[in-house]
């Protein structure tokens, strides 16, 4: 741009007031600098070349203004985004966490916020609708998506910061015993370990071995007692099958166990007076043989009593609601293993901080089913 109080410049032959003008720049009218040749500058106007003087030049610093996007839909970028009922100023009607994803109906309102120039998205959301600025948006229409949307593979990658940050260990088992997040496992013998296939077709992608794994959750994980444990399983036949055992101390643990279809938590705490009392808790919820299930159970700590509540959720149902878990002593996990797998395939098992309510656990199981999240692959998971 210009910096001339006669609102034009001239544009020479050379760099010299007395070569020939070639023609004028006006007022806010924009150009390109080629190069700086000394008090001069040669350069380019729609095509047209010459020389200006660098003491009429003022360099543009605006941010480039962005192109407005026809795409449908797109994604929230951030959490508790603001959505107001007109641009700029207008009152928040509703807030949005990541990854939400929204209808476009519309845009106005080219301006520049923060630095990042964007324009106004009026959005739908099952029927309440606002004004989303562009930069805190993802659009997803095909045109746009292979641009400006990243590849996700991490579980971080498709979890709202509310969600993620209440995990404690998830572990994949893509060829591996490794954590996503918090401590990897570890087996208990030398030999190599099994991998079979997950529930999308993936080879060595689901743990099948008779190696015993331990992992330390780490007790200062828990601001309270509540936890959770997710897993997905596979089990080619039916008897009794030991899963895992979520453990406090070496007198102090819950088998999570399955027999003959059925999940049965075990637990086993020190007696009054000497010994240990084991009692077991039934799911009524069946797992079907030779097929994936998806199982979660969800303990529940009151810290007036001694007691765990449960619920146990299988392929999004609640399978048993609210049970009391007697003569806990105030439970809290350090440590889970999983028991000498016999017949059975597990994946995707993650150990959480928090009690999972009906829509929390509609959230991840149907998450989990249709996306491979670690292969960053969508598929659908027939029931």
């Amino acid at each position: 741009m210009i910096d001339d109080s006669d609102g034009w410049s001239n544009v020479r032959s050379g760099k010299s007031t007395q070569s020939s003008i070639l023609f004028r720049i006006y007022e806010n009218q924009r150009f390109k600098i080629l190069r700086t040749e000394g008090k001069w500058s040669y350069i380019d106007y729609n095509g047209r070349k010459g020389y200006m003087h660098n003491s009429v030049i003022k360099i543009d610093s605006s941010p480039k203004k962005t192109q407005a996007s026809d795409a449908k839909t797109a994604k929230i970028i951030g959490d508790n985004i603001w959505v107001r009922n007109s641009p700029t100023n207008g009152d928040v009607v509703m807030y949005l966490e990541n990854n939400t994803e929204v209808q476009l109906l519309g845009y106005c309102c080219n301006e520049t916020i923060r630095g990042k120039n964007n324009y106004w998205y009026k959005i739908d959301l099952d029927g309440k609708r606002g004004w989303v600025f562009g930069s805190q948006l993802r659009f997803i229409d095909k045109k746009f998506d292979k641009v400006k949307t990243p590849p996700k593979k991490e579980i971080k990658d498709y979890l709202s910061s509310a969600y993620y940050r209440n995990i404690v260990s998830y572990w994949s088992f893509n060829g591996n015993i490794n954590a996503q997040k918090g401590n990897s496992f570890y087996k208990s013998s030398s030999y190599s370990i099994d991998f079979g296939t997950d529930r999308f077709g993936n080879y060595n992608s689901s743990y099948n071995d008779s190696n015993q794994l331990s992992s330390s959750l780490g007790s200062s994980s828990f601001g309270n007692n509540d936890f959770s444990l997710s897993f997905w399983i596979n089990s080619s036949s039916y008897g009794d099958k030991k899963i895992f055992k979520i453990i406090d101390s070496d007198d102090k643990y819950i088998s999570v166990d399955l027999q003959d279809g059925e999940i049965i938590l075990k637990l086993t705490t020190p007696g009054q007076y000497w010994g240990t009392n084991t009692n077991n808790y039934s799911s009524s919820n069946s797992i079907s043989g030779n097929r994936w299930s998806h199982v979660l159970i969800s303990f529940n700590f009151n810290p007036n009593s001694d007691d765990f509540s449960y619920r146990v959720f299988v392929n999004g149902r609640v399978s048993e609601d609210s049970r009391r878990m007697l003569n806990s002593t105030n439970f809290k996990p350090t440590r889970l293993e999983t028991s000498s797998i016999n017949s059975l395939n597990l994946d995707d098992v993650s150990f959480w901080k928090n009690v999972f309510s009906n829509s929390d656990y509609n959230y991840l199981y149907n998450l989990h089913r249709s996306t491979d999240i670690t292969r960053a692959e969508s598929t659908e998971f027939s029931n």
